[in-house]
């Protein structure tokens, strides 16, 4: 990961924890669900930051957090600085 940015090394560690413990994003889905306004709103509220509106609302959080409990560990990717540079 020598060419790789910052945010990118970020984004990659986090895309293989995914991958490798699904279940291990839960804890932050669940937080999210807790910070709807209510069970049938589409807003979520961050605080600290500008409350986001969504689309699906809480249930599409239920869906993604079903999927992470039910979702078999998958093995981790490797980086390639030749692939990086090529994209």
């Amino acid at each position: 990961m020598k060419l790789a940015s910052r945010i990118e090394k970020v984004i990659f560690a986090s895309h293989n924890q995914m991958r490798s413990d699904p279940k291990s994003f839960v804890p932050f889905v669940e937080n999210a669900i807790r910070n709807f306004e209510s069970p049938l709103s589409a807003r979520l509220r961050r605080f600290g930051q500008a409350d986001l509106i969504t689309q699906e609302g809480v249930s599409a959080y239920i869906e993604a957090k079903n999927a992470l409990n039910s979702q078999a560990s998958l093995p981790k990717l490797k980086w390639s600085d030749a692939l990086a540079l090529a994209a």
